[in-house]
């Protein structure tokens, strides 16, 4: 009830005072309202004055970055092509004394070549030509032994014909005497024979 009748004397105090409370609600919405303009509108201006800040140091800033990229790839591309080129004539360099190097070496190989052919041939040839002076030598020699052998040893046979046709002749003459002593002794022998038998014959008549 107490209660109630609060509310209800504050509904009736409410009443009679409406208009003075209209009229400080209204002053204090036109206030809020003011004060919410002023403060949006300066909310809105700094949040350009914001925005204008950072997109004007993000445009600087994509303008620094992107000048530095220029910078770095002008400075790349620069420092490539010379690195390119410092390559390229090393290579070219290397090329040539390569080449240089293998011409000189092909060269040097192809005169040791030479020089070693010429000096086989020269070797060859002169071993040959002592080979053949020493066969031909050898050949001589030979050649002169086996007709000294040839002539000591048709001398030694001819010497042994001699001597054996001397003791044959020797022999011969010794055996004929022989025989010729045998022959006359047993002709001696057969002849003493037939006269003892004759004489004997004679005696018995």
């Amino acid at each position: 009830i107490a209660i109630a009748a609060g509310v209800v004397a504050a509904g009736v105090l409410i009443y009679k005072n409406w208009d003075k409370i209209k009229a400080g609600a209204q002053a204090l919405a036109q206030k809020v309202g003011a004060k919410w303009t002023e403060m949006k509108t300066k909310v809105a201006t700094t949040a350009e004055n914001i925005r204008k800040s950072a997109s004007e140091k993000f445009d600087a800033a994509k303008k620094k970055v992107g000048d530095a990229v220029t910078n770095i790839k002008s400075s790349v591309s620069e420092k490539f092509n010379s690195a390119k080129t410092t390559v390229a004539n090393a290579a070219s360099n290397i090329q040539s004394n390569v080449s240089a190097k293998f011409n000189s070496a092909k060269t040097t190989v192809a005169n040791a070549a030479s020089n070693i052919q010429n000096s086989i041939s020269t070797k060859f040839n002169t071993a040959k030509t002592k080979a053949q002076t020493a066969f031909s030598g050898i050949a001589t020699t030979v050649s002169t032994k086996l007709s000294n052998a040839r002539s000591q040893a048709s001398t030694i046979a001819n010497g042994i014909c001699d001597k054996m046709s001397t003791a044959f002749n020797s022999a011969k003459s010794k055996v004929g005497s022989i025989f010729d002593s045998i022959k006359s002794k047993i002709q001696d022998k057969i002849n003493s024979a037939k006269d003892a038998v004759s004489n004997a014959v004679k005696k018995i008549k």
